[in-house]
C-alpha cells in the first residue's frame, strides 16, 4: 500500500516489520485513503513553511528584545576565552589555574572566533541566534523524514506538512528559547547538539527497522521494500550520534545525562555479537573525546570536577527542598509539555513496548528532572536549566499530536485539515502562553527596560578609567565588571576561586543556588585594593552576602579600609539626559610606615 511522506514525492510500499522490530511511528497509522495517494502537489508544503518562516522571524524579533540583557555569568566565559585567545591560557586571572566555567567547548569556540570580532558578547549573541534557528530546522527535518515523528499517513498531504511543523513552531515561540539565544551562555548550542544526537539515533533505529523488514520478506522482495530514509549508512549515523553527544558533554558536563538513554537503548537492542561489535567504534569515539578532555582538565587544573561544582553543589536536605521548589516553578511554566510527557509514558506503558523510541524522550526528561532536584535548581532567569531539553519536550508534544490526529482516519479531508490546524494552534498557544507568563521569564523585564548590561558596562569603564590596571578587586559578581575592567579579581562567591568554592557549609541549600559560599577571613588575608558589596543597581555601602558580612565584621576592616563613592553617568536609549549613579567601594588605606 503506498505511503506518501511530507517532503518526498517518492512512493514507498509498506512492509510488515520483522518480529521484535520497532515500527517507525508511535502509533500505527491507518491505511492511507485512495484520495491521499494522488501525486503530491508542488505547493502543499507552502502553508507549513510559511508558518515556520514567520515563527523564525518572530524568534529573532523576541531575541532582539532581550539584547539589552546578557547574563552576568556569561562574561566569566568571555574572560576565559579572551585570555586563551591572547595567549594567557584558559584562565580567569593570569597565572591562576582555576576552572571557573562549565562550558569548555563554548568558551574555546568563542576564543577561536575572537579574531573575527574582539567584542565577544556580540560574537556569542550572533552564535546563539544561529543555533536558535538551526535547532528548529533540525526538528522539521526529523518530523518530515523520520517515521516515528511523522504525521499519520491517513491525513491529507498538506495537513501532514502542517502537523509536521508543530515541534519547530513550539520551539520558536518558547520565550526562554528567545531569551537564551542572546543570553551569552552555551544552552542553545547544547540543545542543538543534543537534538542532533537524538535525531541521528532515531535515524539509526529507522534503518534497523527497514533492514529487519527486508530480511523478513526475503531478499527477493528487496526491490519492493522501502529504501532507507537516511542518506548515510548506519555506522556513519552512529558515529554522528556519538560525536554530537561527546561535543554536548564538552559543552556542559551535565549533558552526559542525555547520553544515558541512548546508550541503554542501544545496549538493549544489540542482541547479537555482531550488533554489539558495531557499537564499539562510536563508543570509542565518545570515550576518546570525553576522556581526553577530562584528562586534560585534571592535568591543567588539578581537579576532576569544575570549580563551579564545588561552589554550587551540596547534597543536603535543604538542597533537595530547593530543587523541589524549582521543579514546581518549572512545572507551572511548562504544564502542557509536562502533561504530554506523563500521557506519553502512560500510553507506552499500556502498549507494553519497552523499546519504543519515544521512551528515549521520556527517560531523558525524567533524568534531567532528577538532576535538577539533586543540584537544587538554579537562580538563572528564564528557566535556563530546561533550555537544553526544550527540543525534546516539543518532540513529545509532536508525538501526542500525531496520535490525536490519527483518529481522523476516514473523515472528510476538509475536516481533517481543520482539526490539524486547531490542534497545532491550541498546543502552540497554550505552551507559549504559560512560558511567557512565567515569573522566571518575566524577571528579565526590569533588566531589559533598564538596559542593565549597558549600565554595568558604563560602571566598569568608569572603574577602569579611575583605578590602576594592577588593582586587586574583590566583588561577588565575577562577570561583566571583571571582564571590562580586566582587574585581578577575587570572586567572593567562589565561582572562580578555589579556596572559597571548597568551603564546607552544613546549611548548604538554605540560600540562593550559587550564592551561598563565602569566606570573609580568606578575602581579608588577600588584602584586596578595593572591595565592593553588591546592591541596586550595582553596589551598596553595606554587605549582604555571607562572605561580605564576615569580612565587614572583622574588627580591623574599618580601620584598614575607607568608604568611597564614585560617580558615573549612563544615558539609556530612552533617557533625555544622562542619569547619575554611584558606585560604593571600600578602598584599602596606604600602609603606615614602620617606625
Amino acid at each position: 500500500m503506498a505511503e506518501t511522506r511530507p517532503g518526498s514525492k517518492k512512493r514507498r510500499h509498506e512492509v510488515t516489520p520483522a518480529a521484535g522490530a520497532t515500527p517507525p511511528s508511535a502509533v500505527a497509522s491507518p491505511p492511507a485513503d485512495a484520495s491521499h495517494q494522488a501525486q503530491d502537489s508542488a505547493l502543499v508544503w507552502v502553508p507549513a513553511v510559511a508558518v515556520l518562516l514567520g515563527a523564525g522571524v518572530w524568534l529573532l524579533v523576541r531575541a532582539h528584545g532581550y539584547t539589552a540583557w546578557t547574563d552576568d555569568d556569561a562574561f566569566i566565559s568571555f574572560r576565559y576565552a579572551r585570555n586563551l585567545a591572547t595567549g594567557n591560557g584558559l584562565v580567569y586571572n593570569v597565572g591562576e589555574r582555576v576552572e571557573g566555567y562549565t562550558n569548555f567547548l563554548w568558551t574555546v569556540l568563542l576564543a577561536s572566533l575572537r579574531h573575527l570580532d574582539t567584542d565577544l558578547p556580540r560574537v556569542a549573541s550572533w552564535l546563539g541566534r544561529a543555533f536558535a534557528l538551526a535547532t528548529p530546522a533540525l526538528l522539521f527535518l526529523g518530523t518530515t523524514r523520520l517515521g516515528v515523528l511523522q504525521a499519520p499517513a491517513s491525513l491529507p498531504v498538506s495537513a501532514r506538512w502542517f502537523l509536521a511543523a508543530l515541534a519547530p513552531l513550539l520551539l520558536c515561540l518558547s520565550e526562554p528559547w528567545a531569551a537564551w539565544a542572546v543570553g551569552g551562555l552555551e544552552n542553545v548550542f547544547s540543545a542543538f547538539l543534543v537534538t542532533a544526537a537524538y535525531l541521528s539515533y532515531l535515524w539509526v533505529l529507522e534503518e534497523q527497522t527497514v533492514q529487519a523488514a527486508m530480511s523478513a520478506t526475503g531478499s527477493d522482495a528487496s526491490a519492493s521494500a522501502p529504501a532507507p530514509t537516511a542518506a548515510w549508512p548506519r555506522g556513519t549515523l552512529l558515529h554522528l550520534c556519538a560525536l554530537s553527544l561527546a561535543l554536548a558533554v564538552l559543552n556542559h558536563p551535565s549533558n552526559l545525562l542525555f547520553a544515558m538513554p541512548i546508550a541503554v537503548d542501544a545496549l538493549l537492542r544489540s542482541g547479537g555479537r555482531q550488533e554489539r561489535r558495531a557499537l564499539l567504534p562510536p563508543l570509542l569515539l565518545f570515550l576518546a573525546l570525553v576522556g581526553t578532555w577530562v584528562l586534560w582538565r585534571w592535568v591543567y587544573y588539578g581537579d576532576w570536577l569544575p570549580n563551579t561544582f564545588h561552589a554550587k553543589v551540596g547534597f543536603t536536605r535543604f538542597v533537595l527542598a530547593r530543587g523541589l521548589r524549582f521543579l514546581l516553578l518549572a512545572l507551572k511554566a511548562l504544564p502542557v509539555a509536562a502533561a504530554a510527557v506523563a500521557v506519553l509514558a502512560l500510553l507506552l506503558a499500556r502498549a507494553r513496548r519497552p523499546l519504543h523510541p519515544a521512551w528515549l524522550f521520556v527517560a531523558a526528561v525524567l533524568l534531567h528532572a532528577l538532576y535538577v532536584l539533586a543540584v537544587g535548581g538554579e537562580e538563572f532567569p528564564a528557566l535556563r536549566m530546561f533550555v537544553v531539553e526544550l527540543p525534546l519536550l516539543v518532540l513529545v508534544l509532536q508525538l501526542l499530536a500525531n496520535r490525536l490526529c490519527s483518529f481522523l482516519a476516514g473523515r472528510p479531508a476538509a475536516l481533517q485539515g481543520v482539526v490539524v490546524v486547531l490542534v497545532v494552534a491550541v498546543l502552540t498557544g497554550a505552551h507559549a502562553a504559560f512560558l511567557h507568563a512565567s515569573p522566571r521569564v518575566r524577571v528579565l523585564d526590569q533588566p531589559v527596560r533598564q538596559y542593565r548590561t549597558a549600565l554595568s558596562r558604563a560602571a566598569a569603564e568608569r572603574l577602569r578609567a579611575l583605578l590602576p590596571a594592577e588593582t586587586l578587586f574583590a566583588h561577588s559578581g565575577a562577570g561583566l565588571l571583571a571582564y571590562y575592567t580586566n582587574f585581578r579579581w577575587i570572586d567572593t562567591l567562589g565561582l572562580t576561586d578555589r579556596t572559597i568554592a571548597r568551603r564546607k557549609l552544613d546549611s548548604m541549600g538554605k540560600g540562593a543556588a550559587g550564592h551561598e559560599k563565602g569566606d570573609g577571613a580568606y578575602v581579608w588575608s588577600r588584602q584586596p585594593d578595593y572591595v565592593m558589596f553588591p546592591g541596586y543597581p550595582i553596589s551598596d555601602a553595606k554587605p549582604s552576602t555571607r562572605g561580605d558580612l564576615e569580612l565587614f565584621a572583622i574588627p580591623e576592616f574599618r580601620s584598614t579600609y575607607r568608604s568611597v563613592r564614585l560617580l558615573f553617568e549612563f544615558q539609556g536609549p530612552h533617557d533625555d539626559v544622562p542619569r547619575q549613579h554611584y558606585l560604593f567601594l571600600w578602598e584599602r588605606l596606604p600602609s603606615k610606615p614602620q617606625p
